[in-house]
C-alpha cells in the first residue's frame, strides 16, 4: 500500500537536492498526468530557501505541469483503457473521475482552469480533457493560466511571508480551497480577457 504522507515527505526532501530545479519540473510533469503528489510540496520549500528565485521557480513548475498536462491529455485520448483506467483504480479515484468527467462535459475549459488551481486532482481533468476530445489550444491555455496563477500566487506568498505563510497554510488547511478559488477567479478572469481579445 502506498503511504501518501511519507511519499510527500520524500518529495519535499528533494528541495535540498543539487538538482532540485530539475526535480521540480519532473514532479510537476508527472503530477499532471500520473503522480499523486503535487509539486507545491517541493516548490514551497525551494522558494523559502531562495525567495528571490520565486518567480523563476513558479515558471519552472508551470512549464513542467503544462507539459505533463499534455501527457495526461494523450493518455485520455489514446491510452484510456491501457493506462488511465489502471491509474484511476490505483489511486482509488473512481468518484473523482466520474465527477471530473461530468464537470468537464458541462463546463469544459473552465473546469480545466479550476482544476489547475484547486484541490481537484489535476490529472483527472487532463485525462478527461483527452478522453472527451477537448480542443487542444483552449486546453493548453487553461492549463497555463491556471497552473501559472496557482504557482505564482504560492511563490509570491512564500517569498513575502516565508515560514509564516507555510505555518498558516498548515494550520488553516481548510481554507486552502478558498485560496484556490480566489486564484481560480483570477485565472478565469485573465483567460476571459485573453479569449475575449
Amino acid at each position: 500500500m502506498i503511504r501518501w504522507p511519507r511519499l510527500q515527505a520524500r518529495v519535499a526532501q528533494l528541495a535540498e537536492h543539487p538538482r532540485a530545479q530539475g526535480w521540480l519540473v519532473a514532479i510537476a510533469f508527472v503530477e499532471a498526468s500520473v503522480f499523486p503528489v503535487p509539486p507545491d510540496v517541493l516548490l514551497l520549500p525551494m522558494v523559502l530557501a531562495a525567495p528571490k528565485r520565486g518567480l523563476w521557480l513558479a515558471a519552472l513548475a508551470t512549464s513542467g505541469s503544462v507539459a505533463g498536462a499534455l501527457a495526461g491529455y494523450a493518455i485520455g485520448a489514446f491510452f484510456f483503457d491501457a493506462l488511465a483506467r489502471p491509474l484511476i483504480a490505483l489511486y482509488h479515484m473512481e468518484s473523482e473521475w466520474h465527477t471530473a468527467r461530468a464537470a468537464f462535459a458541462q463546463h469544459g475549459v473552465w473546469f480545466v482552469a479550476l482544476a489547475a488551481v484547486s484541490p481537484i486532482p489535476f490529472k483527472a481533468a487532463t485525462i478527461a480533457a483527452g478522453a472527451l476530445a477537448m480542443p487542444l489550444v483552449p486546453f493548453l491555455v487553461a492549463c497555463a493560466f491556471g497552473r501559472g496563477a496557482r504557482f505564482l500566487a504560492e511563490a509570491l506568498l512564500a517569498a513575502a511571508w516565508g515560514p509564516v505563510f507555510l505555518a498558516w497554510l498548515r494550520r488553516h488547511a481548510d481554507l486552502a480551497p478558498a485560496l484556490a478559488a480566489l486564484t481560480a477567479a483570477l485565472a478565469a478572469t485573465l483567460l476571459w480577457v485573453w479569449v475575449g481579445d
